[in-house]
């Protein structure tokens, strides 16, 4: 899969690459904040589904996400992102930028950190814009789709295109988009009791 992708990308010229990239991020500059729920639908190499999720996913330039979906929370604000697994009583701290590789969603809230945006191709198709891995970067995700409401209400779905051929899509209703939303949602506090796995230091 990663031949192919990488093969049909010698087509496309440096410029237009270049073009779709920052059309991209002014798409995303322009998204001050985005709330919205989403159905996750996870399918398998012959696109048949595997399991299906609903959560919420808030989003607030500059850098800031919370992702929540049943048992699972994903807190992001500046360099350290949490993620709390209540079933498992256990957090996980990482740094920001650490997560490119297996979490691509950083970029939405990072639209100017280049550092970041490096090491990724975007191309513009169908109206949609597509992320793959720049060549030479090892990256858990093989294609990131990210296809934008038409109606200025943010994202309509995003698909995610993994490194074992599994794809999950998010189809997002009840958006919100460009109201400010309340800065304790970008926070965590480490509940008493729960392991703590420290992967943030030393990166």
């Amino acid at each position: 899969m990663k031949k192919i992708l990488l093969s049909s990308m010698l087509f496309f010229s440096p410029f237009l690459l270049a073009d779709a990239k920052l059309d991209l991020q002014k798409e995303l500059s322009k998204l001050t904040s985005f709330d919205a729920h989403f159905k996750q639908t996870v399918f398998d190499e012959q696109k048949q589904p595997l399991q299906h999720a609903k959560g919420q996913l808030q989003l607030q330039q500059p850098n800031q996400m919370r992702w929540q979906q049943e048992d699972t929370l994903l807190v992001s604000h500046g360099e350290k992102t949490y993620f709390f697994d209540a079933f498992a009583e256990q957090v996980t701290i990482m740094n920001t930028e650490s997560l490119i590789d297996s979490t691509p969603f950083v970029l939405l809230t990072h639209h100017q950190d280049m550092s970041l945006w490096n090491n990724y191709n975007v191309t513009a198709v169908n109206g949609s814009y597509e992320l793959t891995p720049a060549l030479g970067q090892q990256s858990q995700v093989e294609k990131l789709t990210l296809v934008f409401d038409g109606n200025g209400l943010g994202f309509k779905t995003i698909l995610i295109l993994d490194s074992t051929g599994q794809q999950t899509q998010f189809d997002f209703e009840q958006n919100k988009v460009n109201t400010p939303l309340d800065a304790s949602l970008f926070q965590f506090t480490i509940p008493e009791g729960v392991a703590v796995d420290d992967q943030s230091q030393g990166e």
